[in-house]
């Protein structure tokens, strides 16, 4: 559930962030430079903080 809000937060954030600069007469570049400027630190955030698969494994291991 919190990957969903993430993903969507995420998508609506970057959609606001092309809309806005579209306007502004900003080169693919520029756009290309923001988005991985946005998408980057929660990316990292993930891969730090999401479950690995042996700790998967163990909560359902423990469920049952």
């Amino acid at each position: 559930m919190l990957k969903a809000r993430m993903a969507l937060a995420a998508t609506a954030l970057v959609l606001l962030v092309f809309g806005s600069v579209a306007f502004w007469g900003s080169t693919p570049r520029d756009l290309l430079n923001l988005a991985i400027v946005l998408v980057t630190p929660p990316l990292i955030f993930w891969l730090i903080v999401r479950p690995t698969k042996a700790t998967k494994a163990a909560q359902r291991k423990a469920a049952e």
